[in-house]
C-alpha cells in the first residue's frame, strides 16, 4: 500500500520551509511555546481537570478511579518526580502531550499523502478543531494522551502493514495497550480499526498472519494490570458510580435513542469545528463526488471506513445503552484522524497549488483570535463580571495559612479545587478530600501536623461531611470540641482583577498529637 494519489501535485505551494518537516516542527513547537508561557504568565491556579490529577498522582497504584485509566496520572508522577510539584509540570506536560499529537499527525499523513503542503495542513489542523484549539488550554489530561495514542497509532499502522516485521507488530500492540490505559474508549478506536482494516486487502493480511498474536501479547501485558486493579474496585463502594459520568436521561427509549443519535451528528459537527467550515470555503472540490472508478485508493479506503465504523459503533452502543446524548468532547476515538482523510480527499480531487497556503493563513488567524480569547478571559472577563476557576487566589490563601502555623502533615479539603491547588504549595504533605473517597494516599510522613480546609461561606467551623471524612477514614478523634486546637479560623484574600470580589477559607490546624496519619 503506497502513496495513493495519482494526480499531478501541485508544487509551487510545497517549496517554501515551512511545509518541510523542519518547518512543521518550528511551528508547532513555537504555537506550544507561546501557549506554555502564556498560561503560566496568566494565573498561577490550577484548572479543573488537573487538580484532580495533582491529587491522584501521590503515589503510584496500578488504579485510582474507575472512571479514567491511570496513564495521564503515571506520566505526571515521573514528571513530579524529575521536575517537581508545580503548576509548571502540569503545564509542561499539556504542552508536550499537545506537541505529539500535532507531530504524530504529521508523521502519519506524510506516510500517505503525497504531497508535503497537505500533510503539513492535516498535522496543524487541530489548530482548527475547537476541542484540541480552546478546549485544551482550558482544561483536558487523559484525552491528550488519548489523542497522541490515536495519532501513533495510525502512524504505526502505515509502517506495520508496509513493513510488517515482528517490532512492527509489537510495536503497534503497546500503543494500542498505552491506548486503553489513556482512556477507555480507545477500545471505539480500535475495534473500528480492526473493521476497517478487514475491509482492505494490504491491512487485512496483516491482521491474519499468524504474527498478529505478537500484537495481542503485547497489548494485553501493557493493559493487564490495570485490568487485574479494575475488575477487582468495579464494585467498591468508594469508587464513583460510572453512570455519574453519563447524561442519563431515563425517558421513553426510542426518545431516548433519537436523541442520543441526533446529538452524535450535532457532536461530530461541533468536534470537527470551525475545521469543516474552513475546509468547505478552501477546499470545495474535495467535497464533491471525486472523479475515477473503481475502488477508492486503500489508506483513503481504511479512514473512511473507520469513521463510519466508529460511528456505527457509537450508535449501536446508543441503541442499547440509550443515555440520550453524546458529548462532543468524546469524539477524538472517531474523528481525530478526519484531516488525513480529508487530505487524501483532496489530493484526488486536483486541489489548486495556492490553497495550503489560504488555509494556513485561516489557522494562523484562528490561533491569534484564541490567544486574544485566553487573555481576554483572565484580564477582560472581571471588568463585565466574568470570574471563573482561574481568577481565585488559592495560591495566595495557601500561603497565608501556611503563614499561620501549618508546618506540613495531612491536609483534609472540603473542595477538590481546594485540594489540588494545595498540592502544589504543600507538595511534601499529603492531600485528600471527602470528594474523592476512594483515594486516601499514604502518609508522606509518619507525624505531622492535620490541617482542614473549607470554604468560608459554609460558616467558621468545618462542615459536618468533611468532620465524618476525618473521623472515618483518618482516624481523628475528639473533632468534637473546639478544645482540641485554638488554631481555627478564617483567611480571605481578593479574587484575582477583582477589587470587590473575595474568597475566604475556613481552617483548622489541628497538632500532630492528636494524630492523623492514618
Amino acid at each position: 500500500m503506497e502513496h495513493t494519489a495519482s494526480i499531478a501535485m501541485p508544487r509551487t505551494a510545497s517549496r517554501h520551509w515551512i511545509w518541510s518537516a523542519r518547518g512543521f516542527v518550528a511551528v508547532t513547537a513555537a504555537y506550544c511555546l507561546l501557549h506554555l508561557l502564556l498560561r503560566l504568565a496568566l494565573t498561577p491556579t490550577l484548572g479543573v481537570d488537573d487538580i484532580d490529577q495533582a491529587l491522584l498522582a501521590q503515589e503510584l497504584a496500578w488504579g485510582y478511579s474507575v472512571k479514567q485509566p491511570p496513564l495521564y496520572t503515571w506520566i505526571l508522577l515521573a514528571l513530579y518526580k524529575t521536575l517537581g510539584v508545580s503548576l509548571a509540570t502540569h503545564i509542561v506536560l499539556k504542552y508536550a502531550l499537545v506537541f505529539a499529537t500535532f507531530l504524530f499527525l504529521y508523521l502519519g499523513a506524510r506516510a500517505v499523502v503525497r504531497d508535503p503542503a497537505m500533510a503539513v495542513m492535516a498535522g496543524l489542523s487541530p489548530l482548527l478543531m475547537y476541542y484540541l484549539a480552546v478546549g485544551a488550554h482550558q482544561g483536558f489530561t487523559h484525552s491528550l494522551v488519548l489523542s497522541v495514542c490515536i495519532a501513533a497509532a495510525f502512524w504505526l499502522t502505515v509502517r506495520w502493514v508496509r513493513a510488517g516485521s515482528a517490532l512492527d507488530y509489537a510495536a503497534l500492540g503497546v500503543v494500542y495497550g498505552l491506548g486503553l490505559l489513556s482512556k477507555y474508549n480507545f477500545a471505539v478506536f480500535a475495534l473500528s480499526a480492526l473493521a476497517a482494516g478487514l475491509t482492505v486487502p494490504g491491512v487485512r493480511a496483516r491482521i491474519l498472519h499468524p504474527r498478529m498474536l505478537i500484537t495481542l501479547l503485547a497489548g494485553a501485558v501493557v493493559f493487564a494490570p490495570h485490568a487485574w486493579w479494575l475488575a477487582h474496585h468495579l464494585g467498591d463502594p468508594a469508587q464513583p458510580e460510572l453512570s455519574t459520568s453519563l447524561p442519563i436521561r431515563g425517558g421513553a427509549y426510542l426518545a431516548d435513542v433519537w436523541s442520543g443519535v441526533a446529538s452524535l451528528a450535532v457532536g461530530a459537527l461541533s468536534f470537527l469545528a470551525p475545521l469543516w467550515i474552513a475546509l468547505l470555503a478552501v477546499f470545495p472540490w474535495a467535497w464533491r463526488r471525486l472523479p475515477g472508478r473503481g475502488e477508492a485508493p486503500p489508506w483513503r479506503r481504511f479512514l473512511g471506513a473507520q469513521m463510519l465504523w466508529g460511528l456505527g459503533l457509537v450508535t449501536v452502543a446508543l441503541a442499547a445503552f440509550p443515555i440520550g446524548h453524546i458529548e462532543s468532547r468524546w469524539l477524538h476515538p472517531l474523528l481525530l484522524l478526519f484531516p488525513i482523510y480529508f487530505a487524501l480527499r483532496a489530493e484526488a480531487a486536483e486541489y489548486r497549488a495556492t490553497a495550503p497556503r489560504r488555509m494556513l493563513y485561516v489557522m494562523a488567524a484562528f490561533s491569534v483570535l484564541v490567544v486574544m480569547l485566553r487573555i481576554g478571559q483572565i484580564h477582560v472577563g472581571p471588568y463585565f463580571g466574568q470570574f471563573g476557576r482561574f481568577h481565585q487566589p488559592f495560591p495566595e490563601l495557601a500561603r497565608e495559612i501556611g503563614a499561620a502555623g501549618f508546618r506540613g502533615g495531612t491536609v483534609i479539603a472540603a473542595d477538590d479545587h481546594i485540594a489540588g491547588n494545595f498540592r502544589l504549595v504543600f507538595p511534601q504533605s499529603r492531600i485528600v478530600t471527602p470528594m474523592y473517597p476512594f483515594w486516601v494516599p499514604r502518609p508522606a510522613t509518619p507525624r505531622g501536623d492535620c490541617l482542614l480546609l473549607w470554604y468560608g461561606r459554609d460558616g467558621d467551623a468545618p462542615p459536618q461531611r468533611l468532620r465524618d471524612f476525618v473521623r472515618r477514614r483518618l482516624g481523628l478523634a475528639g473533632l468534637g470540641a473546639r478544645g482540641v486546637s485554638r488554631e481555627m479560623g478564617i483567611v480571605e484574600q481578593p479574587v484575582r482583577h477583582s477589587r470587590a470580589r473575595s474568597l475566604a477559607l475556613g481552617y483548622w490546624l489541628i497538632p500532630e498529637e492528636y494524630g492523623c496519619g492514618r
